[in-house]
């Protein structure tokens, strides 16, 4: 049963994000090919499959970790799929990401985690980068916890202080790997209200991995499914049309198992 949250609709019809004739590999074996897909600004998009299709390897290369071999994407003008490591570097400065686990550095506060990302800026101060992971902490609900460090945490804390750190530098995209993954019901659906916060407040959009059933019909606003048997985007939409009505019953079956 997927939990009841208030969400908006995105701000902006406009495209954000652009990938076009996309081709997943794993070494020399095709996981995905042709690829075409948009995301609005301020958009809430889930990319969900069974395991093994590629989410993860797709959100490589979303974030520039990994280069396809034929295909762009496209964010705000930058491809991240470039060669050339300077252009690909006008993206990532665009997008925060959220790890699965957090990613926190043990031997740091979460303050201190938070600000590392601006930590070889020369806009800022010392001081001023400590402001503003503060202040980042205080819009996830963790102000007053800047000097515990991620063991004194639980688990939904730590994936707040992560998100505060993917926003730390203002993006225009949020890149989430499982979020939800490994936190009990109440937390999960916290946040997601919290996803849904900040989308409201910042404009920011989200692309998400997950196969949270309760998270993606609560919060998401169109996900892509992807299929390693047809190496293809098998349908993308609004999760509840996907539900009902998609022709294609594998992607009935995620929905409904």
């Amino acid at each position: 049963m997927c939990h009841a949250v208030e969400k908006d609709g995105p701000s902006s019809p406009a495209s954000m994000l652009e990938i076009k004739e996309l081709t997943l590999r794993h070494g020399s074996r095709a996981l995905i090919e042709g690829i075409n897909l948009s995301v609005a600004t301020g958009e809430i998009f889930a990319i969900i499959g069974a395991s093994g299709c590629g989410k993860s390897t797709l959100l490589r290369h979303l974030m520039g970790l990994e280069l396809a071999p034929v295909g762009t994407i496209t964010l705000n003008g930058c491809d991240i799929n470039d060669p050339d490591e300077l252009k690909r570097e006008c993206a990532r400065k665009q997008f925060g990401v959220l790890f699965q686990n957090g990613a926190l550095w043990t031997t740091m506060n979460i303050l201190e985690n938070v600000a590392l990302p601006l930590e070889n800026s020369l806009d800022f101060t010392a001081e001023e980068r400590r402001d503003i992971a503060a202040l980042k902490l205080s819009m996830v609900g963790l102000g007053g916890f800047e000097s515990f460090f991620p063991h004194e945490l639980s688990g939904g804390m730590i994936k707040r202080a992560g998100i505060a750190r993917a926003m730390v530098r203002n993006p225009a995209i949020l890149l989430f790997d499982e979020p939800s993954a490994g936190l009990d019901p109440t937390t999960s659906q916290k946040l997601d209200e919290l996803i849904l916060r900040i989308r409201k407040n910042r404009g920011v959009t989200f692309i998400l991995v997950t196969h949270e059933l309760a998270s993606i019909f609560a919060i998401v606003d169109r996900a892509a499914f992807l299929d390693s048997d047809s190496r293809s985007v098998l349908d993308v939409g609004n999760p509840d049309e996907l539900a009902r009505k998609s022709p294609h019953i594998k992607v009935r079956r995620f929905f409904q198992r």
